[in-house]
């Protein structure tokens, strides 16, 4: 019905009823335009949402690494098994190295220090990184004693 009109007026010469035409024309188009950027925008936000999980999931398992690092380096350290300290309430350095000395009745300054990172020089050594390999590092020094 607007085209009929708008070729109507401009047969005419009627500039108000031409406009008008072109104005819904215009907002039409803006309005698709809008509904296209609002589809971005939410793939966007979808894309950003896939990536935060990715990295916290990333986060997590670098956390729990270092978890596991640091476990078996108490563990090393007083002799233990480190499926021993493994308790998902040990989340510090501190509560690790103080349920070890409740478990052994050691105090760290009665064991000796153990590294778990590869010591440099001609004396360097592997050191154990699986429980199996810590239970044989320890006969070994005990048979060593």
């Amino acid at each position: 019905r607007l085209k009929e009109e708008a070729e109507f007026a401009r047969i005419q010469g009627d500039p108000t009823a031409l406009g008008q035409y072109q104005r819904e024309k215009r907002l039409k188009e803006l309005a698709a335009e809008v509904a296209k950027e609002k589809a971005e925008i939410a793939k966007v936000k979808a894309d950003v949402a896939k990536e935060r999980d990715a990295l916290e999931a990333d986060k997590a398992e670098l956390s729990q690494f270092k978890r596991s690092k640091l476990i078996a380096k108490v563990a090393a350290k007083f002799e233990l098994d480190p499926k021993k300290l493994d308790k998902p309430y040990l989340e510090t350095e501190e509560a690790i190295m103080d349920f070890a000395k409740t478990l052994t009745g050691k105090t760290p300054e009665d064991t000796p220090e153990v590294r778990l990172d590869r010591p440099s020089g001609s004396g360097a050594t592997r050191t154990p990184s699986t429980p199996g390999e810590l239970i044989a590092e320890g006969l070994r020094r005990e048979r060593k004693k």
